[in-house]
């Protein structure tokens, strides 16, 4: 959680941007999925959501590792970004 918003990753391997009042969705960003492997089928996220600064800017961003690549699923303030 992070400036009145919740992050979270879907099965669909899209992340979600809430509003932590609410639960609308502020935005969402598919970062893909991975192949079904033969144990456990597909999903999207490799990783936890993280809330970190950048280290170029120093805005609070959100980092989540995707079945693509990592990447900043916020740059600043409550909007997602899909900067690749």
């Amino acid at each position: 959680m992070a400036d009145g918003s919740i992050y979270v990753g879907a099965n669909n391997g899209n992340f979600y941007q809430l509003n932590a009042t609410t639960g609308a969705v502020q935005h969402k960003v598919f970062v893909g999925l991975r192949k079904k492997l033969s144990a456990c089928s597909a999903r999207g996220f490799i990783s936890t959501a993280t809330v970190a600064p950048d280290p170029v800017t120093g805005v609070d961003t959100v980092y989540v590792g995707g079945a693509s690549t990592p990447r900043p699923a916020r740059s600043s303030g409550s909007a997602a970004s899909t900067t690749p």
